[in-house]
């Protein structure tokens, strides 16, 4: 999944899997991570990303946010 200059200039560095409710980090990816198959995705800041894990409502990806891993 390529980002465009204009989202990370804005921010939005991380996206959200609508379905497993997992957050990645689009600059620490990994080949473990699969962001290419993603279908239900949307793009979100960090704010945002943090704000969803503190609320129990998404998680961090193991392999590329795993500092914010809950599980």
């Amino acid at each position: 999944m390529k980002v465009s200059k204009i989202r990370l200039f804005f921010g939005y560095r991380f996206v959200l899997n609508t379905v497993t409710r997992e957050i990645h980090d689009l600059s620490n990816t990994k080949k473990q991570c699969q962001i290419k198959l993603l279908v239900n995705y949307k793009y979100i800041t960090k704010r945002k990303a943090l704000k969803l894990i503190k609320s129990g409502k998404a998680d961090g990806c193991i392999h590329c946010l795993k500092s914010l891993n809950l599980e």
